[in-house]
């Protein structure tokens, strides 16, 4: 099949989209497909035809006549959208719960400007095109993007698929220890995982909260900060490790995954710590929440509400992983054997079932 492709940013750098992008284009061209990537920022790539410009993309159309033409996200109008990130404008409304009194009335404002309004008409126009299929990553994306115009059954989902090989348990704890070593805990700590560059939106405040309260009571929970910003006002049982390359033995140097995000439409890092065999404590605005089988995998929590209706469970929850050890083991079992039936590889293969049913329908219409 000729496919293009059109991305914005295409190379494996930055966030996890763009990085995900660049790896669905090379699996599928080393599956045989014809790939074509249109992108604004990206270089050469073996085995696909990248060419430079989003704005150009009706020139490039005539000029390579794919089969199928996927958009990821809301680039230029597309036979398939693959959406990675729901409709914008539910995303704005997720996010104000991450502020609070006069600086939430502000950035509601903010939320009216041109610009979002301008990016908001734009997703409405394609939503509401009648030959477009959209592919979004969660049921949580979906029904966002269904609220926003889009036909029910032009909206399909996909939940992004996990490398199980790459992320996995540990064989031997020889890393692992000498990681914890460097973030300067003992044997019988326990390593709260929270992995955010955006500290606001993921709600690390909350995590703040309840371990300056574990603190005081010598706990043996430590949280572990993984990303670009340091966080202020740590506590005294927080450690920032800083922004770190090997992401694999992070996970496995920690005990369990804190994802408590006011906003994501499918989580990679929740999926990432499953496959290796951590149990979560997400949100139930995070999008991958939907794989987290509640008790069993992981715990599912709200972050919006009043205040003690939010922190109480999260608490609780955290202090019944961190006191039982034989519970973490089960359920870190239990997410890795649900992220094999999630991985990369048969993800790319729901995606070209999905791929070969909308052109067939484009090639009915036409």
């Amino acid at each position: 099949m000729r496919v293009l492709l059109c991305t914005g940013i295409f190379e494996m750098a930055g966030g996890g989209a763009e990085n995900y992008a660049f790896r669905v284009s090379r699996a599928l061209s080393d599956r045989g497909h014809d790939m074509h990537v249109v992108t604004d920022r990206g270089g050469p790539v073996p085995g696909i035809s990248v060419y430079q410009g989003i704005a150009r993309m009706d020139e490039f159309l005539e000029e390579i006549q794919p089969d199928l033409f996927v958009d990821w996200g809301f680039n230029h109008p597309a036979d398939l959208h693959r959406l990675g990130g729901g409709a914008h404008q539910y995303f704005l409304e997720h996010s104000l719960n991450a502020y609070h009194g006069l600086l939430r009335w502000y950035k509601r404002l903010r939320n009216q400007s041109l610009k979002h309004r301008a990016v908001i008409r734009k997703q409405a126009e394609i939503l509401r095109r009648p030959e477009a299929f959209f592919l979004a990553n969660s049921r949580f994306a979906a029904d966002q993007v269904v609220a926003a115009g889009a036909r029910a059954e032009a909206v399909g989902v996909l939940h992004n698929g996990v490398d199980t090989g790459l992320f996995r348990p540990a064989k031997g704890r020889e890393s692992a220890d000498r990681l914890r070593a460097k973030w300067g805990l003992r044997p019988t700590d326990v390593a709260v995982l929270f992995v955010a560059h955006n500290l606001l939106l993921k709600n690390f405040a909350l995590l703040r909260d309840l371990f300056q309260e574990l603190a005081s009571r010598s706990s043996r929970l430590k949280l572990v900060v993984v990303g670009k910003r340091k966080p202020s006002l740590m506590p005294s049982n927080c450690v920032y490790a800083g922004e770190l390359s090997d992401m694999v033995t992070c996970y496995q140097a920690a005990d369990c995954l804190a994802h408590p995000t006011f906003f994501d439409s499918c989580a990679n890092v929740v999926f990432e710590a499953m496959s290796t065999g951590l149990p979560v404590v997400v949100s139930n605005v995070c999008g991958a929440h939907e794989l987290v089988e509640e008790g069993k995998s992981g715990f599912v929590l709200p972050v919006s509400g009043k205040k003690g209706e939010v922190r109480d469970p999260w608490m609780k929850m955290l202090e019944i992983l961190g006191g039982d050890e034989d519970l973490r083991r089960c359920m870190g079992a239990a997410g890795r054997e649900a992220m094999l039936r999630n991985d990369f590889g048969v993800y790319v293969t729901r995606l070209e079932r999905v791929m070969s049913q909308v052109m067939e329908r484009k090639k009915e219409r036409e």
